[in-house]
């Protein structure tokens, strides 16, 4: 009897330690704090809390329907299906909305989806500027010193990327807005990356904007010399990332994500990982600063949400559940050439 008590204890004493493994891997609190998040706090009010949020559980593994974060996931997804824009910087809400609800359409493809980016993608043409970039809104233009900037490369950075992964997802974009915003982008290259913008060159982690720029050209099997040089400076400049100016999530997400899509996440994981784990709370979550130690997200946002979230999409990355272009069909047995996956599966061809 004595023996087989000792052995349930010993038993018990596993499941309890592998329990606290579970409870005390980074990745999972991170993920936990934003289920709990979402289920109690009025933090979930913005758009963007969805999106990384959002990338964070489809990391993880989960999908709308399996999955230990699956109704958090579902509920982002259908925040975006819903619709929304329109504020007065609706273009990053085009831009972050389109890239994380195409990843989605890639993955679970709907009708409602592929309805809603073709939305989106009207309005990305619809709000571009002459320069080919894009502000904060449509005709938003910054005076600086005298100088009127009429573009954000942070922004423009992004809507390709989501215009790119909106095209992998199999709705069609604009071949003419494409082309003009990569003009665009060689005109505000600083060699590796991108300017601030248009009249006025901050050298501000230029590498970290152009991250952008090599997420839509991923997404669209373009690697030119534009992707080799933004692949480039991403690696020699991870450490300067945190000299990105105002909100650092956006800066680590994208240089977490450019350096993945380059096959370069090791260099990222090695020089950032761990520095962002000391900064952690109690709770398993994270106050992200700058350079200047600016507490961004507390002072101006109330909440550490994004932060949160783009730490644990980090933590997560390299499971290879997001961020991949959607696979070139495979010859059939029958020796067939297979039908082509550019174009919504979801509209009606011409007759």
């Amino acid at each position: 009897m004595t023996k087989h008590l000792a052995m349930a204890a010993a038993v018990l004493a596993a499941s309890n330690a592998f329990a606290q493994d579970k409870a005390e891997d980074p990745g999972r609190k991170a993920l936990k704090y934003l289920q709990d998040q979402l289920k109690s706090s009025k933090s979930w009010a913005g758009f963007a809390e969805r999106v990384f949020a959002g990338f964070a559980f489809m990391a993880a593994g989960s999908s709308p329907t399996e999955g230990e974060y699956s109704a958090e996931l579902n509920s982002c997804i259908e925040y975006f299906i819903r619709g929304g824009g329109g504020s007065q910087q609706e273009n990053w809400y085009y831009a972050l909305g389109g890239l994380f609800l195409a990843e989605a359409h890639k993955k679970w493809p709907s009708e409602d989806k592929a309805k809603r980016l073709e939305e989106i993608v009207a309005k990305i043409k619809e709000t571009q500027e002459a320069t080919g970039g894009w502000s904060h809104h449509k005709g938003f233009a910054y005076n600086l010193g005298g100088r009127s900037v009429p573009d954000l490369g942070i922004v423009t950075g992004l809507i390709l990327a989501a215009l790119g992964n909106i095209k992998a997802s199999g709705v069609d974009i604009p071949d003419d807005v494409v082309a003009r915003a990569l003009t665009y982008c060689n005109k505000t290259s600083d060699g590796a990356g991108l300017i601030y913008g248009t009249n006025n060159p901050v050298p501000d982690m230029g590498c970290s904007r152009g991250a952008g720029v090599l997420m839509g050209l991923h997404f669209m099997n373009n690697r030119s010399e534009v992707f080799g040089k933004v692949a480039k400076g991403l690696r020699e400049r991870v450490k300067q990332l945190e000299q990105g100016h105002a909100f650092p999530p956006i800066h680590f997400f994208n240089s977490a994500v450019g350096n993945y899509l380059a096959g370069q996440y090791g260099a990222f994981r090695a020089e950032w990982v761990a520095k962002l784990l000391a900064q952690r709370e109690a709770d398993g979550s994270i106050w992200m600063k700058n350079h200047e130690k600016i507490d961004y997200e507390k002072n101006q946002l109330k909440s550490n949400v994004i932060g949160t979230a783009v730490l644990a999409l980090i933590l997560h990355l390299d499971k290879d559940n997001v961020f991949k272009a959607k696979p070139k069909p495979k010859p059939s047995a029958d020796g067939q050439k297979p039908e082509s996956p550019g174009g919504s599966p979801f509209k009606k061809k011409d007759k």
